[in-house]
């Protein structure tokens, strides 16, 4: 069994009758690919999209995974194929946890819409299950603050939209609200235009000594425009002085 069905036919079907001219061709494989390590609970992203796809894709391969792994542990002697995973895995990590993906757009762009054919997508793929889809504002912050307030904290935040000037109020927002042991926020289009370009440079100097924040920014030079994202990690000290993550063993 190879848990990993990226780009199935139906999958590879659906994104091209949906999203025939698309931009983010790179990144939703990139998102696909850190959820599935990350294994976030609770997923928010602004702006419906690409990338939408590949986060729900992930979730549905993660709870099959997590449905094999339950009963490979509850296993004592596992077939010898499944010896060396079944070694490995973390008897204390929650594997039946549901995990969700919210997404919040407001409709507004009546061209180059990416949020209806996120919708369509999802239907034809039997993602429904692993979505919230919201229609909002993302810079309404009173009215997301309202929405999430019963899914705090959140685990991974994607701002997918052109924020601008308004970047750093918005970030501000919703770093608070990420989880203080492992979150993480990805900014779309921070590199090569001035606006995410500042603040970026900001962030870095508010940071520069702070080892409870890990900023890494990705390029495609291929582009000029929508070519680039920041990923963002939280991972504050514990009360207790504990690692964390914790160390399980003394080599790799």
């Amino acid at each position: 069994m190879h848990f990993t069905n990226f780009y199935n036919d139906d999958l590879k079907k659906a994104l091209d009758e949906n999203f025939s001219n698309i931009v983010t061709e790179n990144v939703g494989p990139f998102v696909y690919s850190a959820i599935k390590t990350i294994r976030p609970k609770t997923i928010l992203e602004i702006g419906a999209g690409y990338t939408s796809i590949f986060f729900a894709q992930a979730l549905k391969e993660i709870e099959e995974e997590n449905a094999f792994d339950v009963k490979l542990l509850d296993n004592s002697t596992p077939d010898t194929h499944w010896e060396r995973r079944h070694r490995l895995l973390n008897k204390d990590y929650q594997f039946k946890s549901d995990s969700k993906l919210i997404i919040v757009d407001n409709f507004s762009k009546e061209k180059h819409d990416t949020a209806r054919p996120v919708d369509n997508c999802i239907q034809k793929l039997n993602l429904d299950k692993y979505i919230n889809f919201v229609e909002a504002d993302g810079m309404n912050l009173q009215q997301i603050n309202e929405m999430i307030s019963n899914s705090l904290p959140l685990d991974f935040v994607f701002l997918d939209f052109g924020a601008g000037a308004a970047l750093p109020i918005l970030f501000k927002f919703y770093f608070e609200r990420i989880n203080n042991n492992g979150g993480y926020i990805m900014v779309h289009s921070t590199l090569t235009n001035a606006m995410h370009r500042l603040w970026l440079a900001e962030l870095k100097l508010k940071y520069i000594n702070d080892s409870n924040v890990e900023i890494m920014s990705f390029l495609e030079p291929n582009k000029i425009m929508q070519n680039s994202f920041t990923l963002i990690k939280k991972n504050m000290d514990t009360d207790t002085g504990q690692f964390n993550p914790p160390i399980y063993t003394a080599q790799p």
